[in-house]
């Protein structure tokens, strides 16, 4: 698998980033409600790797690259029975994509569009999870990756911007939030702060999401 520096797999987290908020606790009957969420963070690179095919023996040891990213943050939920603040904490994964056209590697890279700028650099997420803590009482809702890009302005330099989109499903939680079930679509961007040369650093984020949370 293609690895490439600066943001190869920084932003794995992203998206994400962030994707868990739309859960809410259980009410009776099993009603399935549309939520809403806003959120913002941080996030950075972490030695997970989440596809299986990165990781290799040195010296006997098993070692990961730190190719996987690490979202925190907290928001605000609305249209759920839970109102209020939230905490959370995601990892993902990506992959640059395959084609064409990104500023930073014109031959390898598929290209995308970012605000002006038609040659940002695409990659595609392959794996992610994430925990929902709500602050009214403490339940915890489990989220799972579904799909989902993320595309970076290398154009100028640091802070890079970046914009992603990715799909999300509920696969249960604790107390109220057991058996949830749903999905829902996170948008979120922000800026990396820092990297080195094989794409580990920091980055900010702001994130929305909307979708439907079944609780029986």
């Amino acid at each position: 698998m293609m690895r490439t520096g600066l943001t190869t797999l920084f932003f794995s987290f992203i998206p994400a980033t962030l994707a868990l908020f739309l859960l809410a606790p259980s009410i009776s009957n099993a009603k399935t409600l549309t939520v809403t969420e806003t959120s913002s963070g941080s996030a950075a690179q972490v030695p997970i790797d989440l596809d299986g095919k990165n990781c290799g023996q040195i010296n006997g040891v098993t070692s990961c690259p730190a190719d996987s990213g690490l979202g925190t943050g907290g928001g605000s939920s609305r249209g759920g029975p839970d109102q209020g603040s939230f905490t959370f904490q995601v990892v993902t994964e990506s992959v640059p994509a395959p084609g064409t056209g990104c500023s930073f590697a014109p031959a390898s890279i598929q290209s995308c569009p970012i605000g002006s700028v038609t040659d940002g650099c695409l990659f595609n997420y392959v794996g992610g999870n994430g925990v929902t803590r709500y602050d009214t009482n403490g339940d915890l809702a489990i989220s799972a990756l579904t799909s989902g890009t993320i595309c970076f302005n290398l154009d100028a330099g640091l802070p890079y911007s970046f914009e992603a989109q990715t799909q999300w499903m509920y696969v249960g939680g604790t107390g109220n939030l057991a058996n949830a079930s749903g999905s829902y679509t996170n948008t979120t961007t922000g800026q990396v702060l820092q990297n080195d040369p094989q794409g580990h650093g920091m980055a900010w984020f702001t994130a929305k999401n909307k979708g439907t949370l079944t609780v029986p």
